[in-house]
């Protein structure tokens, strides 16, 4: 808005938005410092399971593919080494 006596212009102060956005940082920060608590699931047979699934597959495809370990002989490694992996995590 104009100051007619002087013909200047009034600024705004600039020290009030940076205290509001100050303001808003501080709460966020606040909000962030906050540790919220995850439990982690219990381990289950259906993870298990799963995690052997993978294993077997896994292991019959490499075993296929090397030639010497495939078929049934590498997913039956593959489903021990998924199990294991699974419940040791």
């Amino acid at each position: 808005m104009p100051m007619p006596a002087l013909g200047l212009f009034s600024v705004e102060d600039p020290s009030k938005k940076a205290a509001q956005y100050y303001s808003a940082a501080s709460g966020t920060y606040g909000a962030m410092d906050k540790e919220e608590k995850i439990e982690k699931p219990d381990k289950t047979a259906g993870g298990g399971l799963m995690a052997a699934g993978g294993g077997a597959l896994t292991g019959a495809m490499v075993g296929a593919q090397i030639g010497s370990v495939g078929g049934p002989f590498g997913a039956a490694i593959g489903a021990g080494v998924g199990a294991l992996a699974y419940y040791l995590s």
